[in-house]
């Protein structure tokens, strides 16, 4: 459990960040006005765009924080071969046994999703899951 967490957990709860952060309607970093100032500003959605969103350096600033924090890993679960020289190498091999036949599967469906025009979820695919938490 404590690999999983550091490991699939972070990278499916961390990696997607990007996707929702991009676009500031969806999830701005933060406003320049409270929620009660805004509660006075009923039906004009213009005033949202004008005063409460983040100006676009400050936009820009947080978009750069995000993206780095969700870069991928070099370090992959599916790459720790070198770890495994004496002790658990059996085991290791058949761990990335298992995980080329979900990789395997993860592809073909995201091979679908292009195919039909659908986004792809690569982020649990083993050749992208982080083996820890780094940065």
């Amino acid at each position: 459990t404590l690999f999983w967490i550091c490991s699939g957990l972070h990278a499916a709860v961390n990696f997607p960040q990007y996707d929702y952060y991009s676009y500031q309607p969806n999830k701005p970093l933060g406003f320049r006005k409270s929620p009660e100032q805004q509660q006075a500003m009923k039906g004009d959605k213009d005033w949202m765009f004008e005063e409460a969103m983040p100006l676009l350096e400050k936009a820009q600033e947080g978009l750069l924080v995000v993206q780095v924090l969700t870069l991928p890993s070099k370090n992959t679960i599916d790459k720790l071969d070198e770890y495994f020289t004496e002790i658990g190498t059996a085991s290791y091999e058949t761990f990335k046994d298992n995980l080329a036949v979900i990789s395997a599967e993860i592809e073909a469906r995201s091979e679908e999703d292009r195919a039909t025009g659908n986004p792809v979820y690569e982020y649990l695919n083993p050749k992208n899951v982080p083996a820890a938490i780094d940065i």
